[in-house]
């Protein structure tokens, strides 16, 4: 079968030697290459510089490459369906709400993150036939954290996400965690610089407050911003942290209502400390702390206690692990084959 992604909503980074600029990225190539592993021809449309042939996937550029195919996947929009000609076609979504615009007849799956993005798809979206709703969890590649020799330090904790999504928290109650753990330090690994130069010279406070995190990021001890970083460097990172903290309340769901990046830091054993996102009690059960309250001073205490008594997060630290597991490569490869069946 020949498989068209059209994946140019997002910028996917360069499948060959350039970094992961971010979760919903690494997803569209863990699919493209779980789907061609299957036996299937695989192109992607994305937003690369050039084309290119990498684990039996071709990547264009969003103008190039093929509009035919047998089974299109549109990522999160479905307003390009008019563009290509194709059999069937699959919505693979990360948001919970897509406009979709009339384009309901044309689609054959829709494919949610977990039960809680099925159910909000679904209710927003009452033309849509439930039964052509189905759920793919995200895939990770546990081979990354299963390696020997990276030890924990013991009071590191590690920043994976956008910086516009809770950083500028962290950096708020950063004083309040250097009185209670002087050698507290953080590992940014985020491109926080190519987040930087998006906002800069915005006339709103997203760039005051962009501002404000560079100078704290750049003039603060134990405090390291890096740089792009590939797959293994950001998974190193990840490892040696001991706390994966994220006091973050977006205005909406959106993509971050799963956030893998929560995941991965559970396949590195490291304590995820949560804030109270709707979906998060029933996307990670049991599996990480959701701290409920939300004064500075309360996260900073849950935080110090992740980083000095850790042994009091055993069964949370077993927990999301055995989650982490559950979301293999293996298994990833399986449930798009079971997807794939069901539509023949």
């Amino acid at each position: 079968m020949h498989i068209l992604i059209d994946a140019r909503r997002h910028e996917v980074a360069r499948p060959i030697t350039g970094p992961a600029f971010g979760a919903t990225e690494v997803l569209i190539r863990y699919m493209a290459e779980a789907l061609a592993s299957l036996g299937h021809r695989v192109d992607v449309l994305s937003a690369e510089p050039q084309e290119h042939f990498v684990s039996d996937v071709y990547w264009w550029p969003g103008q190039m490459g093929p509009r035919k195919c047998d089974l299109l996947i549109l990522s999160d929009q479905a307003q390009s369906l008019k563009r290509f000609d194709y059999e069937k076609a699959i919505l693979w979504l990360t948001f919970s709400q897509p406009p979709l615009d009339g384009h309901e007849l044309g689609i054959n799956r829709y494919v949610c993150l977990s039960d809680w993005h099925a159910e909000g798809f679904k209710a927003l979206n009452p033309g849509v036939d439930t039964a052509r709703v189905k759920i793919l969890p995200p895939a990770l590649d546990m081979d990354n954290y299963n390696k020997a020799g990276t030890s924990k330090e013991p009071h590191r904790l590690i920043w994976c996400n956008s910086p516009d999504r809770g950083l500028a928290h962290l950096m708020t109650m950063w004083p309040l965690l250097v009185e209670m753990v002087p050698d507290v330090s953080l590992s940014v690994t985020y491109n926080f610089d190519r987040y930087f130069e998006s906002v800069q010279w915005a006339h709103d406070a997203v760039a005051v407050q962009a501002w404000e995190m560079k100078h704290w990021l750049e003039h603060t001890p134990n405090v390291v911003k890096h740089g792009p970083l590939d797959r293994d460097a950001l998974v190193r990172e990840q490892r040696l942290a001991s706390v994966y903290a994220y006091p973050c309340d977006p205005p909406e769901a959106g993509s971050m209502a799963h956030c893998v990046s929560a995941l991965e830091c559970m396949a590195a054993s490291c304590i995820c400390i949560l804030p109270p996102i709707e979906s998060y009690p029933t996307v990670f059960p049991d599996a990480c702390f959701i701290d409920r309250v939300t004064d500075y001073h309360t996260w900073a205490q849950t935080i110090v206690a992740a980083l000095t008594r850790r042994g009091d997060f055993k069964r949370t630290l077993q927990r999301g692990r055995a989650l982490a597991e559950h979301h293999g490569l293996s298994q990833y490869r399986q449930r798009w084959k079971d997807i794939l069946e069901g539509l023949a």
